[in-house]
């Protein structure tokens, strides 16, 4: 009998055994099956996305193909967090299987041995019966124990099978409601992170991230402004990670901080993981039942392994030695690569591995931990800080009343309003950025008080008349000194401050407000107003348009650097100018096109006696043709080109 109980012990280890597995899983501890799971999702699928990348993006920015990459993007991280979720479901189950394919063995194993302990019952002698009776009592009761795991697993496995059955059918009539509410339930259960739920439908307020990227890639495409384009670029990545965090973790709860914890955490990790391809592609090859010699494998996997090593320290020597230098150029001298081939493989690389290891490490739930303690303090410590700022700035706003908007009050001698206007400005913004902060922080880390709250919103409604006087300085100074792109940039920041300013008063009145989406969604809308709107177009309408009244501080060098986004309000300067001043635009644009075409030297336009307010039309040209001679298929700009239509024509 006590060998009966210590084989019913063998296999209740067998089925922890199971349990700790899935609990090691749960982890982070990846078993060689799941690695390999990873391989067949990622593999593939990553080298067609690095496809795509290469194709849509070599040695082009801001092509039409500029929005079909992000759609691919989009489309990969999609697709894979599909596949992701039902792999792992299957994982699931196939534990829970394992788990009662060995409590099943339990109870057999204790089926069989109950013979036997009723023959060695007959031959043992009454006097032992008594002595007996308590090995039999722990038997009998470990039985029951057996029977009752395996009873509360079937249950759980009938339960799982009707939970499963009724998320299905939600999910064609529901899907939205169905995701929302499993979503919560899953992250009720098990913390902050967990992975894409509702077996891989998107997260309620995905489309809204999807919607930005699209629309940022349809931006690119149509403008030709260099600044824009690499800012958006910053934008798409930082909604895609946005986008992936809000569909990987319960983000519902998280501040800016947490945001901004959670997405450098991502990037940083998603670089630590830059082995996991080949790791995950030899457990693939481990599981894969090949013919293949091991030891053969075992060589082409240190190879793969040692390949991006021996680059990054080779390089190192190289820099650090210059007879190794010379050496390693002289051994590959004989070598010719193309310099556009290494580009494309680099970017093809980039491509498969970026997209591999960002998601990889997303699936590691329990990478990113934030914790959301905090301490609350004695409101009456940020009552006592506050209040002194709080007068500062009302006699500040008095100031600026009775100086600025009033002009009722005499300036300092030698001193002009433009001046007056745009002196101390960008301290006067750093000091409203600090004021949005200073109001957040005061409102997470102190404890709620009437009064604290109450300067709290004076501080707001201070703040406010500083960024109205920002914005009325920047006016000024534009009136005088022409418009750029950096003072038209400083608006929209001021205009996207003011609606985050009064997202900090609601979240002071409404502490339930989600301040962080609701900032997401300000800034996403004002910087998309900011790319559809063409500056540059802004820029050369208002400062053509105020040339001849404004002439002394008329910049027409800036004027000739604008992007091709000027280009209507150029022709419409074309079109309004004298005889005299079209036909030397004329020579200039002929001049122009004769350089780039090379029957003419560069210095040629440089030693042009041109008057100025002709001369940049000649170095705005030079934009244009150059621009129609690199005009192709996959590049296609739709700003380019409507400026070679406007103006190489003429």
């Amino acid at each position: 009998m006590n060998g009966c109980s210590m084989k019913g012990s063998a296999m209740n280890m067998d089925g922890n055994g199971i349990e700790q597995k899935a609990t090691d899983r749960k982890e982070g501890h990846e078993s060689s099956s799941l690695q390999a799971m990873y391989f067949k999702i990622f593999g593939l699928s990553g080298l067609l996305y690095a496809a795509v990348y290469t194709i849509c993006m070599f040695q082009n920015d801001s092509g039409i193909t500029m929005p079909v990459w992000i759609a691919a993007t989009i489309l990969y991280a999609c697709v894979t967090m599909r596949q992701i979720s039902v792999a792992e479901s299957v994982k699931e189950k196939e534990l829970i299987r394992e788990e009662m394919a060995g409590k099943e063995a339990a109870r057999a194993e204790v089926a069989e041995k109950e013979p036997i302990r009723a023959k060695m019952a007959e031959k043992e002698p009454i006097r032992t019966d008594v002595a007996e009776k308590e090995p039999i009592r722990a038997e009998t009761a470990e039985k029951e124990w057996i029977r009752a795991d395996v009873a509360e697993k079937e249950l759980i496995r009938a339960e799982t099978a009707g939970k499963e059955a009724a998320r299905a059918d939600m999910a064609q009539k529901e899907p939205d409601k169905t995701d929302a509410s499993e979503r919560d339930t899953t992250r009720a259960e098990t913390g902050t992170n967990v992975s894409v739920g509702s077996y891989g439908h998107l997260r309620t307020g995905s489309w809204f991230y999807i919607t930005v990227m699209m629309l940022l890639g349809i931006a690119t495409f149509l403008t030709d402004q260099s600044v824009m384009i690499w800012m958006n670029y910053i934008g798409f990545f930082v909604m895609l990670l946005l986008f992936l965090l809000h569909n990987f973790y319960d983000d519902s709860q998280w501040d800016f901080t947490k945001n901004m914890v959670a997405m450098m955490t991502a990037v940083s990790g998603a670089v630590g993981c830059v082995l996991t391809p080949f790791t995950d592609g030899y457990a693939f090859l481990k599981e894969k039942k090949t013919k293949e010699n091991k030891t053969t494998r075992a060589v082409l996997t240190g190879l793969l392994l040692a390949a991006p090593g021996i680059l990054v320290v080779g390089f190192c020597l190289m820099c650090a030695d210059a007879v190794f230098e010379t050496m390693v150029l002289r051994m590959f001298s004989g070598v010719r690569m193309p310099v556009r081939v290494l580009q494309a493989v680099g970017m093809l690389l980039f491509g498969f591995f970026s997209s591999y290891c960002g998601m990889r490490y997303l699936i590691r739930r329990d990478q990113i931990q934030i914790e959301s303690r905090r301490p609350v303090f004695d409101p009456v410590i940020a009552i006592t800080f506050l209040a002194p700022f709080f007068i500062m700035y009302a006699v500040f706003c008095g100031v600026q009343v009775l100086y600025l908007f009033a002009a009722s009050m005499q300036l300092p001698d030698g001193m002009t309003y433009a001046q007056y206007a745009h002196r101390g400005f960008y301290m006067l913004l750093f000091v409203c950025v600090v004021n949005f902060g200073l109001v957040l922080v005061m409102r997470k880390y102190f404890a709620r008080n009437r009064i604290l709250h109450m300067l709290l919103l004076l501080i707001c409604g201070c703040t406010f008349v500083m960024l109205a006087s920002s914005a009325y300085r920047m006016c000024l100074y534009i009136s005088v000194y022409q418009l750029t792109f950096l003072r038209v940039f400083v608006l929209a920041a001021l205009l996207a401050l003011a609606f985050l300013l009064a997202g900090a008063m609601a979240v002071i009145l409404k502490p339930n407000f989600m301040l962080v989406r609701y900032s997401i969604g300000v800034i996403s809308t004002i910087y998309l107003c900011l790319a559809f709107v063409h500056v540059d177009h802004l820029i050369a309408s208002y400062n053509l348009a105020h040339a001849q009244e404004n002439a002394a501080n008329m910049d027409w060098w800036y004027l000739s650097q604008l992007s091709l986004d000027a280009a209507p309000a150029v022709e419409h300067y074309y079109e309004q100018a004298s005889l005299e001043a079209k036909s030397q635009m004329d020579d200039g644009a002929r001049l122009a096109q004769a350089i780039l075409e090379g029957r003419l030297d560069d210095s040629m336009l440089a030693e042009t006696d041109a008057p100025k307010e002709t001369y940049w039309y000649s170095m705005y040209m030079c934009k244009v043709y150059q621009a129609k001679s690199n005009l192709g298929v996959r590049n296609f700009n739709l700003s380019r080109y409507r400026a070679v239509q406007m103006l190489a024509g003429k």
